[in-house]
């Protein structure tokens, strides 16, 4: 039986758990190959050898027999050319469908949305979540804000547990405050960040009660990457059914 679609992760073991855990909570009956590398550096440390490592695994699963990949990795999304010709892989683009999503919503409530992008500081200052036309306007943090969310996602990157870190919420508040409340959804353009703002409330005996992302902060909404990537796996399931 071969496996059609793929899970690919370098150095982001916490990404990669989290991934997982979502895939199988909607996908329960759905086969999924998974290869991971955790050797590398991550993407926000070095670019170049990740890419590397990510071809490498890309060239497994094909040999492998799958065909689609889904990679939760915002950065990665700067080299999804170079992967799939270099792998014969198709990447879901899960920035592309991101984007989609948002300026559906804008066309949806008829109105300009400000849309704040974070993540790794190559993210944050490429081209990968640029809007065409005036149903979303893009915003980035300051110099120094990119600074420090940079840097959370480099001090967490051995952290595997999810958990709520005060210190990016303290980084979103303050980009918040630089644009005076004037945001209307934020992006989460790094997949480290979410689970970095993770909620969980314990009943009786540990007994886990809600196990969530947060989805807000000061009023403004969260946008979570990787639901858009969860969605797209979900619509190539019929497609990939026919060709087992």
């Amino acid at each position: 039986m071969t496996l059609p679609l793929c899970h690919l992760s370098g150095n982001w073991n916490r990404v990669r758990l989290d991934f997982s855990r979502r895939f199988t909570g909607r996908y329960p009956w759905s086969p999924l190959m998974e290869l991971h590398n955790p050797a590398v550096p991550p993407y926000a440390k070095d670019v170049d050898k990740a890419l590397v490592a990510m071809k490498d695994l890309g060239r497994k699963a094909r040999a492998a027999g799958a065909m689609t990949a889904a990679i939760p990795c915002n950065t990665m999304h700067l080299d999804k050319d170079e992967f799939e010709q270099a792998t014969g892989v198709e990447m879901l683009d899960m920035i592309a469908a991101c984007r989609e999503k948002i300026l559906k919503r804008s066309k949806e409530e008829g109105r300009t949305l400000r849309v704040g992008i974070t993540g790794t500081r190559q993210t944050m200052n490429s081209y990968l979540y640029h809007f065409e036309g005036k149903e979303c306007v893009r915003v980035v943090p300051s110099e120094e804000v990119q600074k420090e969310i940079h840097q959370i996602i480099m001090d967490n990157i051995k952290v595997v547990p999810p958990y709520f870190s005060r210190r990016l919420a303290e980084a979103l508040r303050r980009f918040i405050e630089e644009q005076e409340g004037n945001l209307d959804l934020i992006v989460l353009g790094c997949t480290d960040l979410p689970s970095l703002l993770y909620r969980s409330e314990k009943g009786g005996a540990g007994e886990m009660k809600n196990d969530d992302h947060v989805n807000e902060i000061d009023g403004v909404e969260l946008v979570d990457p990787i639901e858009s990537l969860l969605d797209m796996c979900g619509d190539l399931m019929p497609k990939l059914s026919e060709t087992e």
